[in-house]
């Protein structure tokens, strides 16, 4: 994976922005860090779902092949 970083724009309700600064303050964390984890964190578990979800049609394919079978 590259180390090189990038700069991402995007707009945020202010309330969310206010809540993350408190939180990253009172913890010590910078927000760069903060955001850039919650995204890795969040495309992990949308990789692992859809690879669930792949395992599931693959597994009720073979399911309704079978039952097809005489």
């Amino acid at each position: 994976m590259s180390t090189k970083k990038i700069l991402i724009g995007s707009r945020i309700h202010e309330s969310v922005i206010i809540e993350l600064r408190e939180y990253c303050k009172s913890h010590g964390i910078l927000m760069n860090h903060f955001v850039s984890e919650a995204i890795k964190t969040k495309l992990k578990k949308i990789k692992k779902s859809e690879e669930k979800e792949k395992a599931e049609i693959i597994t009720n394919g073979l399911k309704d092949v079978n039952s097809n079978v005489i």
